[in-house]
């Protein structure tokens, strides 16, 4: 039984702008897809009270032999008809139109029968905008269907993706069953989305599977052949089929992916796909497994994951390049072993890394050469994002070789700063202290204050700032007394005493902290390096807390300059600078521009973290203040809800983050005139303040201020 029915819809109204020209239901578009848009139609123009008529070419050309047409197979038609058309020739299609002009309509609507007439898209992609607008009307205005099973990320996921409002309906349905399972919204988006396309795949012949999964990646028929061993005759007819059911469209005489059908290429969906098919389909798996492993193994073995070790409940973290990376590479090369050669041609391939691995450990019996190998296949998974993984073999590497042993607390060391990045933040201090634990053993200092600092870290997330600052102090004396092999450890200490300085209001303290670490930093690897970047992003940030908001793009100018010469213009650091730049457009009065650098974060932070973590959520917070500043309160509060439900999510209810995001909803009710949710809202933020930092922090007193300006 669906959850999600059209009549729920209450708000839903075809625009009249819609109604004018003849609209076009396009060839590749299944014909129960057909039958379910023009029931969507006549449910939008039920105001209108309309009648509707469905023929064919000839019966209309028949009908409209008269100059001026007033009935229709002895029916009047008028201002409230609606005609449905259908057409096989390019022929038909220019005398339709011809003819509607003679006829009374409220619209027309032309059903394409053939693959060589032409057909605009326009009017299904306006169908759907609309479509997304009225559910979220039903969310938010009719409250018929509560606001924590669906949030804006679900609603952009449509509008970016989907080509027509059927395909809207069914996954927010599917996100809805979902998020009654009680599966987090990053959860129900995957699930809807798998499960709507392999019930699209699975009433498929197995040489139509065959094509599909080949065009996901690639985009000719010589490598379709290559990678299906299908004929061309096969192909072409399996690609008619396919286009008939609407999964693929003819560009050019080219055979074009839906936008949905496309997002298959990205890591892990494809493989959830297959395991979720493998239950479905019922004869010629089997071959459909071979062109799926073909893919993987031939054609972009970077975009496709291995089906054995995906699973059925979450995709895996984007991988992407961190720091220590280049430390773990030193030591791992390092160890004599005669694979290690081959391994040192691939070191930035982790999928071969993982191949050279296998075979060793597959063909060695010989527990230190069996070491090494698990030891290399640790460092490819950490490469890959697939912690679990990588911890599993640097713990069995290290029971079998001592060598291994001795920087297993390297390995766990960059554990725990994956797990805090991603917010996982039981599981970065369990690495950190691991991490500590091995590195006294070992009577490596360095590790141990670096451990010592990380944990800090985590606590100061968790807005434990005293906490926090104890045990920086103690990593920092650790890391002083080492001199200039603790320089890193120095560094790092003083960045974070400084992010703790700014958090509690103390913007000066910070900019000095933060200066101290810049300089070691540029001492130690030059002006052109990320953790410079990081120090000057830090300090612009700082003055722009002071009110300088000029001087602070000055600095956050040259830390992005530097992070996209050293990552490119995709990776999580050059995302943190856009959004302190963002910040910085906003207070010189360019929300606009603004608005450009948050949405660029966002896309990077979601592609890399997904869509439940912190960094996603101070954005998206910022998009709404960006909203906010350009007068558009709606929208504004959209996305502050957004923000804090994730926050709420990771950190609970009483931390400063969810405070902040509190009170910039009462901002937005208050916009609104909604005075009473406003001053709700502003209470609830300064009983977190007041309880996190007391009376006399600024947080504190600017949501008091806006708490006593409600009546």
């Amino acid at each position: 039984m669906k959850l999600f029915q059209t009549p729920l819809i209450t708000n839903f109204r075809i625009n009249p702008a819609l109604l004018g020209k003849p609209k076009t239901l396009p060839f590749d578009m299944s014909v129960d897809k057909k039958d379910k848009i023009l029931s969507l139609l006549l449910w939008g123009l039920n105001s209108y009270q309309p009648v509707f008529f469905a023929l064919d070419y000839d019966e209309l050309k028949s009908a409209a032999e008269k100059r001026h047409v007033d009935r229709i197979k002895g029916v009047k038609v008028d201002k409230k008809t609606i005609l449905c058309v259908s057409v096989q020739r390019g022929e038909e299609l220019r005398e339709v139109l011809k003819f509607g002009r003679r006829i009374p309509l409220l619209m027309m609507v032309i059903d394409i029968l053939n693959q060589e007439v032409p057909a605009s898209r326009k009017w299904l992609f306006q169908l759907k905008n609309d479509m997304v607008d009225a559910i979220r009307r039903s969310v938010y205005e009719d409250k018929r269907i509560d606001d924590k099973l669906l949030d804006g990320s679900l609603f952009e996921f449509c509008l970016k993706n989907f080509e027509d409002p059927i395909d809207v309906i069914e996954f927010l349905d599917l996100a809805i069953s979902a998020r009654l399972k009680n599966k987090s919204i990053e959860e129900a988006r995957d699930e809807a989305f798998v499960t709507m396309v392999c019930d699209m795949i699975s009433v498929l012949k197995t040489n139509q599977i065959k094509t599909l999964l080949s065009l996901i990646i690639a985009n000719n028929i010589p490598e379709i052949k290559e990678l299906t061993t299908l004929s061309e005759e096969d192909i072409d007819k399996a690609i008619n089929e396919l286009q008939k059911k609407g999964m693929v469209h003819l560009r050019n005489k080219k055979p074009v992916l839906p936008i949905y059908l496309r997002l298959l290429g990205k890591p892990g969906l494809l493989a959830l796909v297959m395991i979720q098919i493998e239950r479905m389909v019922e004869d010629g798996f089997d071959e459909i497994d071979k062109v799926y492993s073909k893919i993987g193994k031939e054609i972009a073995p970077k975009e496709v994951i291995e089906r054995s070790i995906a699973n059925a409940e979450t995709v895996r973290m984007v991988s992407y390049p961190f720091p220590e990376i280049e430390e773990l590479d030193k030591f791992v090369l390092a160890l004599k072993a005669p694979f290690i050669v081959e391994v040192s041609k691939v070191i930035e391939n982790p999928n071969r890394i993982i191949e050279i691995s296998n075979e060793v450990l597959f063909k060695t019996i010989e527990e230190r050469i069996r070491g090494i190998a698990l030891c290399v296949r640790a460092l490819a998974y950490i490469k890959k994002g697939n912690l679990e993984e990588s911890r599993r073999d640097i713990d069995d590497a290290s029971k079998v070789n001592p060598e291994v042993s001795k920087f297993s607390a390297r390995f766990y060391l960059s554990y725990g700063d994956l797990y805090r990045e991603r917010a996982i933040y039981e599981d970065a201090i369990e690495c950190y202290d691991t991490a500590r634990k091995l590195a006294d053993k070992l009577g490596e200092k360095l590790w141990t204050a670096l451990a010592i600092i990380g944990i800090a870290e985590v606590h100061t997330e968790l807005a434990n700032y005293e906490e926090a600052e104890k045990l920086c102090r103690e990593g920092l004396r650790i890391a002083e007394v080492l001199g200039e092999k603790g320089k890193r450890g120095v560094a790092r200490a003083f960045i974070l005493l400084g992010g703790i300085q700014y958090n509690i209001g103390d913007t000066r303290q910070a900019i000095e902290y933060y200066e101290q670490a810049l300089s070691i930093d540029r001492e130690m690897y030059g002006d052109r390096h990320p953790n410079v970047a990081t120090g000057l992003s830090n300090i612009g940030l700082a003055w722009y807390a002071r009110g300088e908001s000029k001087k602070a793009l000055e600095y956050l100018e040259q830390a992005l300059g530097i992070d996209k010469e050293v990552y490119g213009d995709r990776h999580p650091a050059v995302a943190t600078i856009l959004n302190n730049i963002g910040l910085v457009w906003q207070t010189l009065g360019e929300p606009q521009k603004a608005l450009e650098c948050y949405k660029q974060a966002l896309s990077m932070y979601t592609g890399v973290y997904g869509e439940k973590h912190p960094n996603v959520a101070n954005t998206l917070n910022n998009i709404g203040s960006a909203w906010r500043a350009l007068d558009e309160p709606k929208k504004a509060l959209e996305y502050y809800k957004q923000a804090l439900f994730i926050d709420k999510k990771v950190y609970g209810d009483r931390h400063p983050s969810v405070a902040t995001y509190l009170g910039n909803i009462g901002e937005a009710w208050n916009a609104l005139g909604d005075s009473q949710r406003a001053k709700e809202y502003f209470q609830q933020a300064y009983n977190i303040f007041r309880e996190s930092y007391g009376d006399e922090h600024p947080s504190t007193k600017t949501v008091k201020r806006s708490l006593d300006s409600v009546t």
